[in-house]
Parts: C-alpha cells; sequence; structure tokens
C-alpha cells in the first residue's frame, strides 16, 4: 500500500489508519484492494518504509527497498485458518504398472484453500460399488495425519492406502453430513495409460522463501515438499529457488529425503532468470552437481554439458515480463536461445495464465510479446508442454499465489504436468518428460492419451515415416 501525505508532514504522534477490506486504486497498471492475506502459514507483519526526500520518486517495492527509511517495530498480525469448508480428495494412480492398488490422499480445507482444523468421522463413497475402500474413517483415529510446520499439527489430512477398483473407472467422495463438507475425488483409472504405464501428476514449477524470505517468497523447501504429498496429493514435485550455495546443497538434501518411490517423487531443480527470458533446469540426479555460478543464457547450456548427470531446462511465462520498473526487469522469452539438447518441452500454462497464443483474452492474461507457445511451434521449435504453477507460497499445486498483480480469486489456470510412465520413481517421471511423454493441465487431474498408430505422445517422426498415417486414420484419442 502506498501513503501519500499532502499539505503538511506528519509530527510525532501523529497516526495513519489503514482499514484491511477497503477499497484499494491502482499500482503498477493493475488495481488492488487493501486486505489481510489469506494464507493462513505464520504471524505477518506489514513492513513499513518512508520516502524521506517526499519526492513521489518511490523506488519498485521489491528492489529499491533499501534506498527507503525502514519503520522500526511494524504491526504484525497472525492470520488463522477460517472454519472447515470443503474437502479436497484425491485418487492416485498405483505406485508401478505392475501393481493395481493405490492412495487416497484428502484434507480438509477452508474457504480460502488453507488447512481447516478439523475432527470428525467422514463417511466414503464410490461409483464404484465393489471397490475396496472402508465405508468411514475417523480423522483422529484413523488415517495419517501430517504437521506442515515445526509446533503446528494442523488435523483434517488423510492417507488412505490399499484402495482396489473392480470398475475401470471409479470417483471417490469423501463427506461429513454433521459439519457439512464433502469432496469428490478425480476419477480413478489406473489401466488407462496402457500396459506397463501409468499416468502421474505434478506441479514442476513452486518458489519457497528458503534463499530470501520477502513479501513474494514464503515458506521452505521442507515445507513444500510436505503440503505436496501429504496436503495436496501430488504424484511428484519440485522446487525451483535459484540453486545458489549455501542454499542448493540443502535443496539437494531435502530432495533426496522426500524422494519415496512408489509414493512422491522430487526433482532437483533451479529457476534462471534474464532480461531474455526465464529458464527452470531440472536433473535427472542429485550427484555431482555444484551450485550454478551466474551464467548468460548460452553459457549457461555448455555448463550443463559438464556435469554427468542428464537435464533439461523448460522456458516459463514466455509471453510475459515484469511489470515493474526499469529496476531488475525481466521481459518475454528469446526462443532464438532455445538449445534443443535440453529444450525440448515449454511450460504452456501457470497462475499467471496460459501462454498458448499472443492474443489476451479468456485464459490468457498477459501477451502480444510475440513469445507465445504457438509463436515458438511457428518458429519450427519441437517442444512438449508441461504445466507448474509458479507458487510463491512453497504450496505446490495451489493456484493460490498472486503473481503478475492477478488475484488469486479470480486465477483459473494454474499448471499440472502429467507423465505416463512405468512406475513412478525419479528416473522415470525424468525420462518421461524427456521423452515428451507428458501434457500440460490447469491443474486438473485429466486424463488424456493421444497416440499415432503404435507411436506415443513426444515420438519424432520424419515425412516417410508419417506417410502411412496421412489420413488420419490411425490418430487416437482418449480422455
Amino acid at each position: 500500500m502506498r501513503v501519500t501525505i499532502l499539505g503538511e508532514p506528519l509530527c510525532e504522534g501523529d497516526t495513519i489508519s489503514v482499514t484491511l477490506g477497503e477499497h484499494g486504486g491502482y499500482s503498477r497498471g493493475y488495481y488492488r484492494l487493501a486486505r489481510v492475506a489469506d494464507h493462513a502459514w505464520c504471524e505477518y507483519h506489514f513492513d513499513c518504509y518512508v520516502d524521506v526526500l517526499g519526492n513521489g520518486e518511490r523506488p519498485a517495492e521489491f528492489h529499491r527497498e533499501d534506498a527507503l527509511v525502514r519503520v522500526p517495530a511494524p504491526p504484525r498480525v497472525e492470520i488463522i485458518a477460517d472454519r472447515p469448508a470443503r474437502l479436497h480428495v484425491v485418487a492416485k494412480a498405483p505406485g508401478s504398472a505392475q501393481s493395481d492398488e493405490f492412495e487416497v490422499v484428502a484434507s480438509v480445507r477452508d474457504q480460502f484453500g488453507n488447512l481447516a482444523n478439523y475432527e470428525g468421522i467422514l463417511k466414503i463413497e464410490s461409483t464404484d460399488p465393489a471397490a475396496t475402500l472402508p465405508d468411514r474413517v475417523g480423522v483422529n483415529e484413523g488415517g495419517e495425519r501430517c504437521g506442515i510446520l515445526p509446533g503446528r499439527r494442523p488435523e483434517g489430512t488423510l492417507r488412505l492406502q490399499g484402495c482396489r477398483l473392480s470398475a475401470e473407472t471409479a470417483r471417490v467422495t469423501l463427506y461429513d453430513p454433521k459439519q457439512q463438507v464433502i469432496g469428490t475425488s478425480n476419477i480413478a483409472a489406473p489401466g488407462f495409460a496402457g500396459e506397463g504405464l501409468r499416468v502421474y501428476f505434478g506441479d514442476l514449477h513452486v518458489m519457497t522463501g528458503m534463499e530470501r524470505r520477502t513479501k513474494m517468497m514464503l515458506g521452505d523447501t521442507e515445507y513444500a515438499y510436505r503440503w505436496a504429498r501429504d496436503v495436496e496429493g501430488l504424484d511428484f514435485s519440485v522446487v525451483t529457488n535459484s540453486g545458489s550455495e549455501p542454499h542448493w546443497q540443502e535443496d539437494l538434501r531435502l530432495d533426496d529425503e522426500f524422494n519415496e518411490p512408489g509414493r512422491f517423487v522430487t526433482i532437483p531443480a533451479l529457476e534462471r532468470g534474464w532480461r531474455r527470458g526465464h529458464k527452470n533446469v531440472y536433473f535427472r540426479g542429485s550427484q555431482g552437481i555444484p551450485a550454478m555460478p551466474k551464467l548468460e543464457i548460452e553459457e549457461m547450456f555448455e555448463w550443463l554439458a559438464g556435469p554427468d548427470v542428464p537435464a533439461l531446462a523448460i522456458a516459463h511465462h514466455s509471453n510475459a515480463h515484469s511489470e515493474t520498473s526499469r529496476y531488475g526487469a525481466w521481459g518475454p522469452q528469446d526462443f532464438s536461445t532455445c538449445d534443443p539438447r535440453f529444450e525440448r518441452l515449454v511450460e504452456i500454462t501457470q497462475c499467471r495464465g496460459s501462454m498458448e497464443v499472443e492474443e489476451v483474452g479468456g485464459t490468457v492474461s498477459l501477451g502480444g510479446l510475440g513469445s507465445s507457445v504457438q509463436s515458438a511451434l511457428a518458429m519450427g521449435l519441437r517442444l512438449g508442454f508441461v504445466g507448474g504453477t509458479d507458487n510463491h507460497r512453497a504450496q505446490p499445486g495451489s493456484k493460490r499465489s498472486n503473481l503478475g498483480g492477478l488475484v488469486a480469486d479470480e486465477i483459473i489456470n494454474g499448471g499440472y504436468t502429467a507423465a505416463f510412465a512405468p512406475e513412478l520413481t525419479r528416473e522415470a517421471v525424468f525420462d518421461a518428460l524427456h521423452a515428451r511423454r507428458c501434457y500440460a493441465t490447469t491443474s486438473r487431474r485429466i486424463l488424456l492419451d493421444v497416440a499415432l498408430g503404435e507411436h506415443p505422445m513426444g515420438s519424432d517422426l520424419s515425412a516417410e515415416d508419417a506417410a502411412p498415417f496421412a489420413d488420419g486414420r490411425a490418430l487416437t484419442i482418449r480422455a
């Protein structure tokens, strides 16, 4: 919030009162409301700075706070979760193609998506009457609960193992009629991907406050992985901090600590940004990867060729720019820098919106800069599609992260990546991404399979190889 004092200066003992919830005003091109944060995570403080020159040339708030005078003892407020409003229910895929057992992960949320304190009995139903499921579970009597923060053990999360279906597809519903909370899962379809494969869902793009905790960056890597695994019910997740020391080695340690084949997979990764765009880098393993020095884009690709660990680079928010000021701005993606050795994918959707087309409208909130995904494809680049939220709250899978001036309540995109893999392991998921055997969704567990004859999604065919399929009769699409 920016407060401008006109006429007379403030004197000792004068106060400025702000009513949270009042109408706000325009700031950097966006209309902003004066409202309290809705992220129930920890104690928040309102940093207060004074422009002592009073010349109206206030530096960009995220880049030059050191040029202002900080007011001591800023106001503080603790954000707590609201009452239970809904159940988030996920039917996960089996941990390998050899198993038909799956898990159900559920969490009780408030209206803002926070974990809500809950104690009660949840009834369980399925569209498959013969499914192997309990008929009810007490959150404080059964299931597995998780604490997200040290000293806090929020109730309302559970994990049901050993579930089986008798039908090809089914949904699972959990509800508490007394407290009026209910949630229905995605479609459980263990055999959808065909023989030898499963479809796994994850978030490839999440940032935390592990390196620099600011008003934009919250949480840490451990919090992020616990949220992804125990609250959001993702199969895999990635934390993309900057990869600088001393935090890089700690991130790698946590990547390995939370990597649990068959249940939950992590992939070591980092993010780097330039005025010519931002890219995330993903590694197939965690051993022998030093912290990446500060490099230009072309230099980074040569550096990636050094470590004996396969890597991928993925551009994101390609058709957007920072909307800040002359201080530290970043611009749209320069796809002429694309290196096909590492860039086989592009992030097509995230919390800032879809980057598919140039025209702004609908799910495209930012664009018109000549760097949409369709523009990249028109250049002849061969890119598969992935999704990631770019959540800055250490909450993988959550769309509630105000980016680009967009209000979380109105964001309809977000981003998941679905990967076809024979098993839920780091190596298998990475190989699926490298093979472009994947697709993006707007944070929905949509099942989709596209093949050309015997060639699966992501295949690279020559014109000669594709000639027999020119009439389209061998193109199959299942959803």
